[in-house]
């Protein structure tokens, strides 16, 4: 780890009535915070708050309107590399254009075709290309404590949602920087995952002259965070000691959301249709390799119609890849005995027809939704099942986005492109994408990523509404809690 220098003494971060935004509209108002030396803290805050707007605006991602933001530890005169240097941060929204080479072009469904991923980056490429020294100890440590060493030949595409995570943090540590900005850290991680990463942050803060800030949602931090920075719309409203999260209970639905969860329930029960099949989906033995590394192995599961299932594994234990086989995105299914709407997948199966009967949101969808459409413009790319909006949405569906965006409280995000929501935002937006279409079948990759408990509380109610028993659900999540009243039945892969 970083050697810890005694001598290092000047504040890290010093903001004075700053307000910053995007654009011409502020979203920051009048913050004064400080950081001093080797201090450690959380910026906490419900979606939409500010909290990655103000590690942006650290970084210079976003524009300052008023005041002035300041790193005395840099300097009097600070420049461009020095700074880059010295400040890193890390978001955890996980875009493809990070790990691919110039010459090369992703698509979606490419992290489960494995005869195409030549010329992609491996974990070694990409950490070498972020500084990896392989003799250096230090960083030889770093990789040994997130576990990323048993994986540094392996092409970066085929990461789980929590490896890719943990390989973004990796490459921050390795340049040993003085301020490390973690947004939204935990997201994709299980309860192992999340445990090493407060590990490796407290060794790495007990060890090293580095200042700590990290942003998001959080049940257990690290012991050495000590400070918090509270938001709520933009602006400050707590800083100081830890104390506790106060972030464990959620308000009850107002009256507003409740009127408007009953018409999003009649919305449903209009436009729903039943499947008329034995099965949505079987899987009679089923094994995914690539390789000599197995994925899953002799998987046998059924779901019939109506069921509401919890799909629970730690990371790696394949739960992206078997609902990859479900939604018909991984090749290896025509070769394997899965069975999608009472059919074998095969020749004469359209994947289209597969899709339309399925609402579907994942982290993975999140990294390659890269169009920069407006915020309802996402939404409506649901009924279609791609990446964009074809003309003539119907009037009902667009009345109906209007309705669920009422009832999150964001309407004034209706048509904000995606690319200036915040992380949780953003996610929001692709969770109801995956329910407009009213779909008989709902495939839900851990849809809560990102979000405080208020709005967990919102869509597990929405949920619960709108699934009644023609509907079917599975649901991926590393926290039981999570998954809406209407689960009933798990189904636990095993590393």
């Amino acid at each position: 780890m970083i050697q810890r220098n005694s001598t290092f003494a000047a504040m890290i971060i010093q903001a004075e009535n700053l307000s910053a935004g995007l654009g011409t509209e502020v979203l920051l108002h009048d913050i004064n915070w400080s950081v001093a030396p080797q201090q450690h803290w959380v910026i906490t805050g419900a979606n939409g708050a500010g909290k990655s707007m103000l590690i942006n605006t650290i970084v210079g991602r976003s524009r300052i309107m008023k005041g002035s933001l300041r790193f005395p530890f840099l300097g009097e005169k600070v420049d461009f590399l020095k700074k880059k240097k010295a400040i890193t941060r890390v978001s955890f929204t996980d875009t493809s254009k990070l790990f691919k080479s110039a010459e090369i072009q992703h698509y979606y469904q490419q992290r489960y075709n494995a005869f195409d991923a030549d010329g992609h980056l491996t974990v070694r490429d990409y950490l070498l290309t972020g500084g990896l020294e392989e003799e250096n100890p230090a960083h030889q440590d770093v990789l040994q404590l997130l576990g990323l060493d048993v994986l540094i030949d392996k092409e970066r595409i085929k990461l789980s949602s929590g490896q890719t995570r943990k390989l973004l943090l990796a490459k921050a540590l390795i340049k040993q920087p003085k301020l490390l900005l973690l947004d939204n850290p935990y997201i994709g991680l299980d309860a192992e995952s999340r445990q090493v990463l407060n590990d490796t942050l407290d060794r790495l803060a007990a060890e090293s002259d580095i200042s700590i800030v990290l942003s998001g949602h959080f049940d257990v931090l690290p012991n050495c965070i000590k400070h918090r920075l509270h938001l709520e719309k933009g602006k400050m409203s707590y800083q100081g000691p830890l104390k506790s999260l106060d972030t464990d209970l959620a308000p009850e639905l107002t009256a507003l959301q409740k009127e408007k969860l009953e018409e999003l329930s009649i919305f449903y029960q209009e436009k729903s249709t039943s499947l008329e099949v034995h099965d949505v989906f079987q899987l009679d033995g089923v094994s995914v390799r690539y390789g000599q590394t197995t994925i899953l192995d002799n998987l046998r599961w059924r779901v019939k119609p109506g069921e509401k299932w919890m799909l629970k594994g730690e990371n790696g234990a394949g739960k992206s890849t078997l609902l990859s086989l479900l939604y018909g995105d991984n090749p290896q299914a025509y070769s394997l005995p899965v069975y999608l709407f009472d059919q074998k997948r095969g020749p004469g199966q359209s994947i289209w027809a597969i899709k339309e009967r399925i609402g579907f949101t994942s982290p993975e969808l999140h990294a390659y939704y890269d169009q920069d459409l407006l915020a309802r413009h996402v939404v409506w790319s649901g009924l279609t099942d791609t990446f964009h909006v074809k003309p003539g949405t119907p009037p009902e569906f667009r009345k109906t986005t209007e309705i669920l965006f009422e009832y999150f409280g964001i309407h004034e995000y209706l048509n904000r492109p995606f690319s200036q929501l915040s992380t949780g935002m953003q996610r929001l937006v692709l969770f109801m994408r995956a329910v407009i279409k009213v779909p008989p079948v709902l495939l839900l990759d851990e849809p809560f990523q990102g979000f405080d408990q208020h709005l967990i509380q919102s869509c597990r109610a929405l949920l619960s509404k709108i699934l009644d028993e023609q509907f079917t659900l599975i649901f991926i999540t590393h926290f039981v809690r999570e998954a809406p009243d209407i689960v009933k039945q798990i189904f636990q892969l095993e590393s």
